[in-house]
C-alpha cells in the first residue's frame, strides 16, 4: 500500500514522540507527506487567556510544537513535515485532519491509562481507532525508540 499522506497527533508526551519518529521513518520510507498535529483543549486555552498567561496564544503553541517536532526528529529530520495547531478535541481534529489531507494512515501515541479511566474519559486513540476511515497505527508508550 503506497502511503501518500500520514497524520500524527501528538500532546507533547514520550508516547506521542515515539510515534512521531515511527510516522517519519514511515513517511520517508514511502516519500509521504507528514502532518503532526497538536489540539489545544479550548477550555484551558480560554482560562489561561483569561488569567493574562502569555502561553495561551496560537504563536505559543506552534512554536512549542515546532520545537517539540525539532527535538524528536534531529537525527532524522524530514522535509516536507507540516505541524498544525488547532482548538478543539484531539480526536475530532486528527479525524478533519486526515480527511483534510486525504491521508493513507493515522498514527498516535497511547498512554495504557488504566479501565477505570478509559470506562470514565475514553482516550483519544480509542475514540480515532472507532470513527477512523483509514487504518490506525497506535504506538504503545512503552515501545522501543
Amino acid at each position: 500500500m503506497k502511503m501518500r499522506s500520514i497524520v500524527c497527533g501528538v500532546d507533547f508526551s514520550s508516547g506521542s514522540r515515539k510515534a512521531l519518529r515511527v510516522a517519519v521513518e514511515l513517511a520517508r520510507a514511502n516519500r509521504s507527506a507528514l502532518t503532526v498535529l497538536f489540539s489545544e483543549d479550548p477550555t484551558l486555552v480560554a482560562a489561561a487567556k483569561a488569567a493574562g498567561d502569555p502561553r495561551a496564544t496560537r504563536a505559543s503553541a506552534t512554536l512549542a510544537l515546532e520545537r517539540f517536532v525539532a527535538r524528536t526528529t534531529r537525527t532524522h529530520p524530514l522535509r516536507g513535515l507540516q505541524a498544525v495547531v488547532t482548538e478543539g478535541t484531539p480526536a475530532d481534529d486528527i479525524l478533519k485532519a486526515a480527511g483534510r489531507r486525504r491521508a493513507d494512515l493515522i498514527v498516535l501515541g497511547t498512554r495504557g491509562a488504566g479501565n477505570v479511566a478509559r470506562l470514565l474519559l475514553g482516550s483519544t486513540a480509542q475514540r480515532v481507532l472507532r470513527r477512523a476511515r483509514v487504518p490506525v497505527l497506535t504506538v504503545p508508550s512503552g515501545a522501543a525508540s
